[in-house]
């Protein structure tokens, strides 16, 4: 079983030939293993580079394949769950603050209560 894959031009390729400084989801970091359509070359910006790979290979190749989409797709779950208990976290945490900023206000004018009522009560205390 022969695979035709793309291969992006050397100035775009990390040292070892692997497009490693491409960002990701860039139509160039699409391509770098993407098979080509042989009636349509002309898009291929690199060169084209043949693989033979045994019918093993390409089974072991796409059981990998498949292996790491799933655990993307486990990753993408849990990230999103991060996100929502992040988001959840973030209120809670607001409103302690805001209830903390409330208890010391209260805390404040009991104090200021207490201190009055105990001016006059030595007030009291000195007229008799």
């Amino acid at each position: 079983m022969s695979v035709q894959l793309r291969c992006l031009p050397e100035d775009t390729r990390g040292p070892e030939g692997f497009g490693n400084h491409i960002e990701a989801g860039s139509a160039h970091a699409a391509g770098i293993l993407a098979p080509l359509n042989p009636d349509n070359l002309t898009e291929n910006t690199g060169r084209p580079i043949f693989m033979n790979m045994s019918d093993k290979q390409s089974e072991s190749f796409t059981k990998e394949l498949k292996r790491l989409e799933r655990r993307l797709d486990e990753l993408v779950v849990i990230t999103n769950q991060l996100k929502e208990e992040n988001q959840s976290l973030k209120q809670r945490q607001d409103s302690l603050i805001a209830e903390r900023a409330t208890l010391l206000q209260k805390n404040e004018q009991v104090r200021a209560r207490v201190e009055a009522m105990i001016g006059r009560l030595k007030a009291m205390e000195n007229h008799s």
